[in-house]
């Protein structure tokens, strides 16, 4: 099985939905690949997806209701065969702080051959995070065609 690990700053809204939507596609269409979910800036105590993240994910059939954060690690990086942030800045952090990553970590969409970062939409309405799920879903179901 191959690994693709979402990286994102908290690791409650945007790389939990990536994480899911991800898992839910490639089930039929690339099931040598699963998804997991970290972040950045996790504290000691594991966070729950935030609600406005497990409502938008919902709309689209996926439960985010058991989700608990955790932290990017050195283990869950040497696990990952493909390493997707969010953010650009998220990507120099992980190159950085794991330089034996550098090959395999990429933007989600740098990687799917598009520009610019999924913008964080946590303490914001649920019509941003709408967009933010509509965004992550464009770009997990062009890299589960790229992976088949």
């Amino acid at each position: 099985m191959k690994n693709i690990l979402f990286i994102c700053t908290g690791n409650t809204c945007r790389s939990p939905m990536a994480e899911r939507f991800f898992n839910q596609f490639a089930r039929g269409e690339a099931p040598e690949w699963q998804a997991s979910s970290a972040g950045l800036h996790v504290s000691g105590t594991p966070d729950a997806a935030s609600c406005n993240a497990i409502a938008v994910a919902r709309e689209y059939g996926v439960d985010l209701a058991d989700h608990r954060s955790q932290r990017l690690s050195q283990s869950l990086v040497d696990e990952a065969h493909l390493l997707l942030t969010m953010e650009g800045w998220q990507k120099e952090a992980v190159a950085a702080e794991f330089p034996q990553a550098a090959g395999k970590v990429h933007t989600l969409l740098e990687f799917v051959g598009e520009h610019g970062d999924i913008g964080d939409p946590i303490s914001q309405s649920l019509d941003v995070y709408r967009t933010r799920a509509e965004e992550i879903m464009q770009a997990v179901q062009k890299l589960v065609d790229q992976l088949r």
